[in-house]
């Protein structure tokens, strides 16, 4: 009996053994990478309802909406990379700014892009040199979904929220072998995007990197939040800004030219990580080129890319307040864009150094102060930066006392809404 017994167990040991190792031996299926999904194609740019719920998609818009109205063109491009169909081509045909409106989306699984780390879109400078190039990211109130989705088709502008890159600010460049650069906007809320480049734009959607325009801003809507809403996206657009270096209509080789395509929200980490790899390493290479002169008084913020003077600051005065080397030239802007020629020209806010040394050329925005001569808490003179008192003086210093402000509510609304 004992016998039997044990040849029953022998045999169920070989059974199992021998499907252990089937299941050994047997091809186990890949893990499927993820894909990315593509929010918006702009295959129907002229054929898909545009923001208001009108029929013609961002061709439509164009035509009715301020500058851009009978000045700039959207058409149909060649697609970009490995993108099929149609792209989206936009020429800024005049020194106005051009904001291409995206088609508004009103599907609801369209509408949530929770958990997205990224907006990436593909983009071609077709341009006769580099030019400059902004994405917009839209959100909307729950209550302006309801209404687009109603009878009549339409969104009241009012019930939308428009965000973009901040200043100074990262996005992720990478063409189409593969090469991959942090580029800052230094010049405001957008990045200048090389001459023939072709491969993808990535912003993230940190609220730390993202703010309001200016121009919306100035509307004072009462309905903002600000808070980036990504349960509730509802187009994604593009726009190229105001310019004062001779756009003109019967001159095709003067205009601004960009091919869009296929704008795609992700959730994995490889923007945020590679931004924080690889984005100090501009800071290091523009510490080694602008470097003040420590009797200057001048005062220069490699974060922010702000040049702090205090008030009668020359133009001649502020090149000899820099140790540069030979091949580093120094051209000075007014806040219309226009070079300051005239050495004894003083300096306002907001205007713009730029520092080019070869190839290459760093921006920093003129922060004028009043020498007050007195100490401030920090070892200078000039104005605090301590947030809540009322010792913010000089145009720059209100700038850093808004934003550090915004900021803060910001981020409150932010906590508040969970």
């Amino acid at each position: 009996m004992e016998r039997i017994k044990g040849k029953r167990l022998l045999a169920l040991a070989l059974v199992i053994g021998f499907v252990v190792a089937m299941l050994t031996f047997l091809p186990v299926p890949a893990a499927k990478a993820a894909a990315d999904v593509v929010y918006d194609s702009f295959d129907d740019y002229d054929t898909a309802y545009d923001r208001q719920g009108r029929e013609g998609g961002v061709y439509a818009q164009i035509e009715t909406w301020g500058s851009s109205a009978g000045t700039h063109v959207a058409e149909a491009g060649d697609p970009i990379g490995t993108a099929e169909g149609k792209s989206l081509r936009l020429k800024q045909t005049s020194n106005a700014m051009y904001i291409a409106w995206g088609k508004g989306m009103k599907s609801t699984s369209v509408l949530d892009q929770s958990g997205a780390k990224y907006v990436k879109v593909s983009v071609r400078n077709l341009s006769s040199e580099d030019r400059d190039f902004g994405i917009i990211v839209t959100d909307i109130l729950q209550s302006t979904v309801d209404s687009f989705a109603s009878a009549g088709n339409t969104t009241p502008d009012m019930g939308q929220e428009h965000w973009q890159i901040g200043w100074n600010q990262p996005v992720v460049l990478e063409n189409t072998d593969g090469v991959k650069s942090v580029v800052k906007s230094v010049n405001g809320n957008y990045i200048t995007i090389p001459h023939g480049f072709e491969g993808t734009l990535s912003m993230p959607l940190d609220e730390e990197y993202l703010v309001n325009p200016d121009w919306w801003l100035q509307e004072d809507h009462d309905y903002k939040n600000g808070v980036l809403d990504l349960e509730r996206v509802f187009m994604v657009s593009f726009f190229m800004p105001a310019r004062t270096d001779g756009i003109t209509f019967e001159d095709p080789d003067t205009w601004s030219v960009f091919e869009v395509d296929n704008a795609i929200f992700g959730s994995d980490d490889s923007v945020d990580k590679f931004i924080e790899e690889n984005g100090g390493s501009a800071d290091e290479a523009v510490k080694s080129v602008v470097k003040a002169k420590e009797e200057s008084g001048i005062e220069v913020d490699y974060g922010k890319l702000t040049v702090t003077i205090t008030e009668g600051t020359t133009k001649n005065a502020f090149t000899e307040g820099f140790d540069l080397d030979e091949s580093t030239n120094i051209t000075i802007k007014d806040t219309y864009g226009f070079v300051v020629s005239d050495g004894n020209s003083v300096l306002e806010n907001d205007m713009v150094a730029e520092f080019t040394k070869g190839i290459d050329k760093y921006t920093f925005r003129i922060v004028v102060t009043k020498d007050t001569g007195e100490d401030n808490g920090s070892g200078k003179s000039g104005c605090n930066s301590e947030i809540g008192t009322a010792a913010f003086t000089g145009g720059g210093c209100a700038v850093i006392a808004a934003g550090a402000i915004l900021l803060l509510r910001r981020r409150k609304n932010r906590e508040e809404s969970r």
